[in-house]
């Protein structure tokens, strides 16, 4: 997913959070490693989705910010319309909250609308991405509020991304973050690791 030609529409890519509608194909799948360095403070998470259907992936992740309990989170996500402009739907289930999203995605563009909570807590964010061959780079742009209303967070990330090999992607990028909508103090600047890992099971539509 994270490796992008000139003329393909933009595929979600860590480090960059904007999601689209892109699945992994029936069959394949793939578990991506992050971590994420703030001032002293480090996060970290895994995720991996499997391919259900050719337009349906289920996916689980983990992630764990100290000083706060690793939060785990399933989503589904279903690819809608499968044209020059893609549409997708992901239902994200944490024990905390409930969240859906809307995404979009045309050429090297995405855009990704969040709702989470009953009130409930809005997020957008687009990102720009384009390569060629093994080597991409991209960037975005969100915008989230919270539940309980107070200002807007911002932030902007930008990233790279080589393929090393046919399953192996790894990644580079960083954040800057404009404050927290619920006031929590954030340091502005974080340095952002990946490593992304695809597979086909031998015998399976995808193979």
């Amino acid at each position: 997913m994270t490796a992008l030609l000139w003329i393909l529409p933009a595929l979600a890519a860590h480090p960059l959070t904007t999601d689209d509608p892109g699945t992994v194909g029936p069959g394949a799948g793939e578990v991506a490693l992050s971590a994420g360095l703030a001032a002293a403070d480090l996060e970290a998470g895994v995720a991996g989705h499997v391919g259900l259907a050719d337009r349906l992936d289920l996916g689980a992740t983990l992630t764990w910010a100290a000083p706060a309990a690793p939060g785990p989170a399933l989503d589904l996500k279903w690819r809608v319309v499968d044209r020059a402009l893609s549409v997708g739907l992901r239902a994200d289930l944490a024990p905390s909250e409930v969240a859906g999203h809307l995404l979009f995605a045309w050429r090297g563009l995405a855009l990704d609308l969040g709702a989470a909570g009953p009130s409930p807590a809005l997020s957008a964010s687009a990102s720009a991405a384009t390569g060629h061959g093994p080597v991409g780079l991209g960037g975005e742009l969100g915008l989230s509020t919270t539940s309980a209303g107070g200002r807007p967070s911002a932030f902007l990330g930008a990233g790279a991304w080589v393929s090393a090999g046919a399953a192996t992607t790894l990644s580079l990028g960083g954040r800057l973050d404009g404050g927290s909508a619920d006031g929590t103090p954030r340091a502005p600047l974080t340095l952002l690791l990946g490593v992304t890992g695809r597979f086909t099971p031998p015998g399976s539509p995808a193979a």
